[in-house]
């Protein structure tokens, strides 16, 4: 008895006011959708703006994040595949210049290297390869040029000296294969 309304407008006033609450509660929901939505908008954006720079590892970043707050965005899907694919590519272009990086020649490396970068111009694990890359290669260099210095001396022996470096480096120098067949016979006819 004391829980009933003591008038029709007392009722009528009690279910507006929950009509109000409940409008209230939607308005609050419909605003958090449309703040998700902008918020996964806006990292879909950097996502693509990073992709076009080239910065693939920070592109996977965002498209992880849009992937966290909508797993079903498909553009995110495919953009996040073709990057792995990029990775796997990259990564394989990567291995071949490792497992050759002692005997292969050093040309052909820089452009197993070259087309990897294209690629995926940031891949973390190509770095020590790089950097090993780089390393004999600037040994070569070094050979090469201590060996032609050597050769307008006439250090006959020093100029072969170091373009058997060179040539160990890089064993397919058929021209420098040359060069030290015939440093080779003026050493010997010494």
């Amino acid at each position: 008895p004391d829980d009933r309304y003591q008038s029709v407008w007392e009722l009528l006033d009690d279910l507006k006011g929950r009509h109000e609450i409940k409008k209230k509660l939607l308005s609050e929901e419909e605003i958090e959708q449309e703040t998700a939505a902008n918020s996964i908008q806006s990292t879909w954006e950097k996502a693509k703006s990073c992709l076009s720079a080239g910065s693939l590892n920070e592109a996977k970043n965002f498209l992880d994040e849009v992937l966290i707050m909508q797993p079903d965005h498909f553009r995110a899907q495919k953009l996040r595949q073709e990057i792995r694919d990029k990775w796997e590519q990259a990564q394989q272009f990567y291995e071949d210049i490792a497992q050759n990086i002692k005997d292969g020649d050093p040309s052909d490396l820089l452009v197993l290297l070259k087309e990897a970068i294209n690629i995926y111009p940031n891949y973390p694990p190509g770095r020590i390869v790089q950097v090993k890359l780089e390393a004999k290669i600037r040994q070569y260099r070094q050979a090469i040029e201590e060996g032609a210095a050597s050769i307008k001396k006439e250090c006959w022996e020093s100029a072969l000296k170091w373009l058997e470096k060179a040539l160990k480096i890089d064993t397919g120098a058929t021209h420098l294969k040359q060069v030290v067949e015939d440093l080779s016979m003026i050493s010997e006819a010494k």
